[in-house]
C-alpha cells in the first residue's frame, strides 16, 4: 500500500473518494485549504493498493493545542473494506505523524457516522473519551475523542476543550456550494 499526497492534480479524485465515504457531509473546501496553505502537518493523502484506490486519510491541527496532531478524514472506500485496508491506512498515517513535531495523535468520530471504525479506533489509540463541550457540536453526545502519545509522554485526556466541530460542518456546507457555482461556471479551481 502507499499513500499519495492529495494535490491539485488529484484533488477531484480525493473529494471523490471522500464523498463516498462520508456522503452526509464531504469536506471540498477543508482538501482544497489544506494545498493552498501548504503546510506539512495539513496534508490529505489517497491510499492505493497498487493503481487501486482504496480510502482516504489526512492530518491537521486545533490552534487551541500545539502537541497535537488529528486525524483528518480517514476512510476506506465501501468495497474495499474488511480487507485489513483500514489499519494499514491508519498506521501509516500515524507514521507519517510522527516525523513530525507532536507529541499527541488524536481523532474524533461519532460512535453513530463511523460505528464499524470503533474497533480499529480502539485496538490503536490509548485511551478514548466522550466529547460533551456544550459550546460545540457533539451529534446528540455521540461524538468521541481517541487520543495516543507520538512519544514515550502520557498522553494527556482532552477534557471537553473546545474544537470547533460546528466550524467544519459550515465549511462542509460552504464547499458544497463553491463546487455547485464551479459547476455552473463550467470550471473547477484549485
Amino acid at each position: 500500500m502507499k499513500l499519495e499526497k492529495v494535490d491539485q492534480k488529484n484533488l477531484k479524485l480525493a473529494y471523490d473518494i471522500q464523498k463516498e465515504i462520508f456522503s452526509y457531509e464531504p469536506d471540498y473546501l477543508f482538501l482544497r485549504n489544506a494545498i493552498l496553505e501548504g503546510r506539512e502537518e495539513f496534508n490529505h493523502y489517497i491510499a492505493y493498493v497498487g493503481d487501486r484506490p482504496v480510502g482516504i486519510t489526512g492530518t491537521y491541527t486545533e490552534k487551541c493545542d500545539k502537541d497535537s496532531i488529528w486525524l483528518s478524514w480517514f476512510g476506506v472506500l465501501p468495497n474495499e473494506r474488511q480487507k485489513g485496508y483500514g489499519r494499514e491506512i491508519l498506521l501509516k498515517t500515524i507514521e507519517i505523524c510522527k516525523e513530525l513535531p507532536f507529541k499527541y495523535f488524536r481523532c474524533y468520530t461519532s460512535i453513530v457516522k463511523s460505528g464499524s471504525a470503533q474497533p480499529l479506533y480502539r485496538s490503536v489509540f490509548d485511551i478514548c473519551e466522550k466529547y460533551l463541550n456544550r459550546d460545540d457540536e457533539t451529534f446528540n453526545d455521540t461524538l468521541l475523542i481517541y487520543s495516543m502519545s507520538l512519544t514515550d509522554q502520557t498522553v494527556p485526556y482532552w477534557n471537553n476543550k473546545y474544537m470547533g466541530v460546528k466550524d467544519y460542518a459550515v465549511l462542509s456546507k460552504e464547499g458544497e456550494k463553491y463546487l455547485a457555482q464551479q459547476k455552473t461556471n463550467k470550471v473547477i479551481q484549485v
